[in-house]
């Protein structure tokens, strides 16, 4: 079953997105939209997870019978809006305006992590918490102007995989396949930057941050004190600390070094966090958790 999973929920998925972003590299009317298909791509691949694992109606509804659904919602949202939303391409935007453009951006994540994400027995400080992260961390990305090259898609991608491990930690492991589907088919991607130019783009960012806050948050609300909750806001903002490598100092350094610095925070951050809440949940001494309550 578990083999099943991982090759129709996150395997061919993957593939066929990674396939079809790389292929409009070659086509002369297609390269211009490469960046409108990243987020629908990794929003794609993100809610197909679970659709296989929940069925082709769970979005039919609203509100969704499984609270933890309304997370695909709003990657979905997310992509879609990413996509249409030219605004976003901030490329060769002058720097006074490149800031009110990554905020106007992170305002439109906030918003719809506000009102699309349902999470079953969330107090009101972490309603309006979730919203302000997914705002903060987009526009804190976005207003340095790196949206493409290979670190920017692997400072997500390594965050959104500790975040599936983080979620079979606690026992969701519908939420887990759904991150980690995110994280494996922006990995991809991002091996597609290196020969092809594939640009995650801020509409990619504002799609993969989206996931992270919400599957984190849906996960949070799930976990019976698996472990400490600060570990699910550590591994959420992981990304941001990929932002040492925009300092004006290492921007003077060789190419490779600012590479280190995008990807390398992130992941030993994220990384860290997941040893520490493996620990503190006893998984290296009580074998795996299970919440048979979790989605």
């Amino acid at each position: 079953m578990e083999q099943h999973l991982a090759l129709h929920a996150v395997l061919i998925p993957s593939l066929l997105a990674a396939f079809v972003c790389g292929a409009s590299r070659f086509l002369p009317f297609v390269r211009r939209i490469t960046p409108m298909l990243v987020p629908l791509a990794i929003a794609a691949v993100a809610v197909r997870a679970g659709v296989v694992q929940e069925g082709a109606s769970i979005l039919s509804t609203w509100p969704p019978a499984a609270k933890w659904i309304s997370a695909l919602a709003c990657i979905t949202a997310m992509g879609v809006a990413g996509a249409a939303l030219l605004s976003f391409r901030l490329d060769n935007v002058e720097d006074g305006w490149r800031f009110q453009r990554a905020l106007a951006a992170g305002l439109i994540a906030g918003g719809t992590v506000q009102l699309l994400l349902e999470v079953p027995g969330e107090s009101a400080r972490w309603t309006v918490a979730r919203a302000a992260i997914a705002a903060a961390m987009l526009t804190l990305v976005l207003s340095t102007g790196k949206a493409r090259g290979p670190g920017i898609f692997l400072s997500l991608a390594f965050p959104a995989a500790s975040l599936a491990g983080l979620l079979l930690l606690s026992g969701s492991a519908k939420l887990a396949v759904t991150a980690g589907s995110a994280a494996f088919v922006c990995g991809l991607l991002g091996l597609l930057a290196i020969p092809l130019r594939v640009t995650l783009g801020a509409a990619g960012i504002a799609t993969m941050i989206v996931a992270m806050v919400t599957l984190a948050a849906e996960g949070r609300a799930y976990d019976y004190d698996s472990f400490p909750s600060w570990i699910w806001l550590v591994v959420t903002v992981a990304p941001v600390a990929g932002l040492v490598s925009e300092l004006p100092l290492i921007r003077l350094l060789p190419r490779i070094l600012g590479f280190v610095l995008r990807v390398g925070p992130p992941l030993a951050i994220s990384g860290l966090a997941v040893v520490l809440a493996a620990w503190k949940s006893g998984a290296f001494t009580a074998g795996e958790s299970s919440d048979p309550y979790g989605p």
